[in-house]
């Protein structure tokens, strides 16, 4: 018996799977890259969020003292007018 239709079948399903795998591997590559790739910028938007509740903070700061001090001023200024 002739053992070459053996030989093509074995080199076809070798090829077949070593195709197979490799596709398999770029894939889960592509997908570790792209996670990679988007974490910067995840960072760079939870920056920009701690730096934007900051300035937020500072400016309601602000805004409260102003808001305590205009009229402790007026009082003084009506007292000294009197």
């Amino acid at each position: 018996m002739d053992g070459t239709p053996f030989f093509l079948m074995g080199l076809l399903l070798g090829v077949t799977l070593t195709l197979g795998i490799q596709w398999i591997s770029n894939r889960r590559v592509r997908k570790a890259l792209d996670q990679l790739a988007s974490a910067p910028q995840q960072k760079a938007d939870t920056f920009l969020q701690h730096r934007e509740a900051r300035d937020m903070m500072q400016r309601l700061a602000v805004l409260e003292q102003i808001i305590t001090e205009q009229p402790r001023q007026l009082a003084s200024e009506i007292e000294r007018l009197r």
